[in-house]
């Protein structure tokens, strides 16, 4: 009886979620129109305040900090690869944005034409960690996305996210 309940409130819940599609048609229509296939993923901007560090903990606490953002920065691209879309990785994609040497002010307002000129990028996906913040064993990082056309410099989606991750302790 148990496992009827469950699949009937699971088939509901997809049943529900699947009526919503319109809503995410028309909230990304700017996706859909221009069709990006190539995603570059620009360094992310890390704006936390770092610990000023007069005890050990506080620099442990900074490390964690620049290892999640890293960590970040590394695994970004396998979403959007599962997706569908190609990705330039993040090692390519810092070497490339060492050349063209743009600040994060850069990325997100000035023209993006020379990536779609030089190495064929369709969109650049610019992210940034707004904050980090440990609460009852619990990560959360409040995150910024803005997806910017590389060929038309037109932004073609901007989401604000709050993530969470549980950390387990013993």
């Amino acid at each position: 009886m148990k496992k009827i309940y469950f699949l009937s409130l699971a088939f509901l819940t997809l049943l529900v979620a699947g009526c919503k599609s319109e809503k995410k048609v028309t909230y990304y229509s700017d996706i859909y129109a221009e069709k990006p296939t190539l995603i570059f993923l620009s360094p992310v901007e890390d704006q936390t305040e770092r610990r000023v560090e007069k005890y050990p903990k506080d620099a442990a606490y900074n490390n964690e900090l620049n290892t999640a953002a890293s960590y970040m920065f590394q695994t970004m691209a396998h979403p959007l690869i599962n997706h569908g879309y190609y990705v330039i990785g993040a090692v390519a994609s810092e070497q490339i944005a060492e050349q063209i040497g743009f600040t994060p002010k850069q990325w997100r307002n000035s023209g993006l034409q020379t990536l779609s000129q030089h190495y064929g990028v369709d969109a650049v996906l610019n992210t940034t960690i707004i904050r980090w913040a440990e609460e009852n064993g619990k990560w959360i990082a409040y995150l910024e996305y803005q997806l910017r056309s590389a060929k038309t410099n037109v932004e073609l989606m901007h989401k604000w996210v709050k993530a969470v991750k549980e950390v387990p302790t013993n």
